[in-house]
């Protein structure tokens, strides 16, 4: 009785685990999906505004075809680089430990706040 216990626990650990994984998998994938769709309505954004220059703002030397070219491609790529992963894992670690303090005080709030003294 106590080892389909154990294989029941086991398998609903392993159930939660898959869970998580996919959860994960979805949650990176989208990231990247709206990360790529704000990189380009940003690089059609910059081109139209590009296109509505005045001729004579293409003869300045920082305007020239090269470094329009190099401030398209680059400025998307940081924004692209801004917005997607490193606010998922801020959020994502930020998240994790707040539930963990939570359910830490609402198990042994003692242990929970010697655990929570230690904390950077």
């Amino acid at each position: 009785e106590v080892r389909n216990e154990g294989n029941k626990y086991s398998l609903y650990f392993l159930l939660i685990g898959v869970a998580c994984g996919a959860a994960m998998f979805f949650q990176w994938y989208m990231i990247g999906v709206a990360g790529e769709k704000l990189t380009k309505r940003v690089r059609a954004l910059m081109f139209e505004t590009v296109l509505r220059q005045e001729p004579g703002w293409f003869d300045r030397k920082e305007n020239g075809i090269g470094a329009v070219c190099a401030k398209l491609s680059s400025d998307a790529a940081n924004i692209q680089g801004a917005s997607g992963h490193p606010i998922v894992v801020a959020l994502n670690s930020v998240s994790t430990l707040l539930i963990a303090i939570v359910i830490a005080l609402l198990i042994e709030w003692r242990l929970a706040l010697v655990s929570m003294s230690i904390m950077p």
